[in-house]
């Protein structure tokens, strides 16, 4: 899962401020013990990333005058349930073979790679990178997009995480004009499939293009983002999202709305609204989330609704422990849980999840 913070540093914004010729290692762990219950099947397992992903990294820069910096970064997934690393796409293909099974290699770098330039007018980078679109998502998700408060969206076959360019594209070009909660923000990205031109219907597979505005005048904050995704199984992926976040003094209230269409398969529509308190060492934040996908003729094929609360602790700078807990409501032949793999649930009935996590920063 991704925090505000992180993204922030990641996703085609402003990077955080790094020495002259500095090199860092940094990374987070962070694991829960998670229980999950449907009406077919409950579960209880040590999890990884029930409040941040568990990942670890290495970033640099140089500094090369006038005000322009260039900068690398590279960021992978490390599970400290079981130490595995977790897959790659080198294409943004759901091509067999393309990435290994899920814990079946060792560490990649899967999350994050890329080179660039930070400059007075902004920041362009080369790699594997965050899609607009998703940066709009992890932004204006109160819980990051994931964990068992994250968006109920994020978990429709068709967004976030359910198509190989829903979170993060390879060979990408990305470009950002603007800064971060400052104004207006400009964020473009292009990637490649990498296909051969052989005329065939699959040969621009893979290809991305994306946008994200942003505007920033304290206390609203507002992004549009806008995404098409080349997959010829399903025909063009197209994202639209609108996300706000509004400042009543320490209190912050989050909206979000997205939706997915594809050429042949169902489109979905998903909105969440949802509350964060910081108040001395606490952090309290609740969460409501529905995803709703249709099919070609129009006819709602599986509705799920999502209502959760939770809180953090922070022992130190870096050290915190947090307790979530969330249900779901499901309708129209949906079977969603409140997070993936915690259990299995019926067709139009409700599914439960609970945890209660340590997590550490470096």
């Amino acid at each position: 899962m991704l925090t505000r913070a992180h993204v922030a540093a990641l996703a085609c914004l402003p990077a955080a401020a790094l020495a002259q010729g500095s090199v860092s290692l940094f990374g987070i762990v962070d694991v829960n013990l998670l229980y999950g219950r449907g009406t077919i099947a409950s579960r209880t397992q040590l999890a990884p990333g029930g409040s941040e992903g568990p990942r670890i990294g290495i970033s640099g820069a140089e500094d090369l005058g006038q005000g322009y910096r260039a900068v690398f970064w590279a960021e992978g997934d490390v599970f400290p349930d079981s130490g595995r690393g977790v897959a790659t796409n080198p294409n943004n293909q759901a091509v067999p073979g393309a990435i290994g099974a899920e814990g079946a290699q060792g560490f990649n770098f899967n999350r994050l790679v890329y080179v660039g330039l930070q400059a007075p007018w902004g920041r362009f980078r080369v790699g594997r990178d965050y899609t607009p679109t998703f940066a709009v998502h992890a932004l204006y998700d109160p819980a990051g997009a994931g964990g068992l408060l994250g968006s109920q969206s994020a978990y429709s076959s068709l967004t976030v995480g359910g198509h190989p360019g829903g979170v993060r594209v390879s060979n990408s070009f990305a470009v950002a004009f603007g800064e971060l909660r400052s104004g207006p923000l400009l964020h473009a990205s292009f990637a490649m499939g990498e296909n051969a031109r052989d005329g065939s219907a699959t040969a621009r597979d893979g290809g991305y293009h994306g946008i994200r505005l942003a505007y920033t005048v304290s206390p609203v904050d507002v992004a549009f983002g806008w995404g098409r995704h080349k997959l010829a199984s399903v025909g063009d992926l197209a994202e639209t999202i609108f996300g706000a976040r509004f400042e009543f003094g320490a209190l912050n209230v989050w909206m979000l709305h997205v939706r997915d269409r594809t050429g042949t398969a169902n489109s979905m529509r998903g909105s969440m609204l949802g509350a964060t308190w910081p108040t001395g060492p606490w952090s309290l934040r609740v969460t409501a989330s529905h995803g709703a996908q249709r099919n070609r003729a129009g006819t709602p094929v599986g509705t799920a609704l999502k209502v959760g609360a939770g809180g953090s602790y922070s022992l130190s700078k870096r050290t915190s422990v947090y307790a979530n807990v969330a249900n779901t409501r499901n309708s129209h032949g949906a079977a969603a849980m409140p997070s993936g793999g915690i259990g299995q649930t019926a067709p139009n009935h409700g599914g439960h999840g609970r945890e209660l996590g340590l997590r550490h920063t470096f």
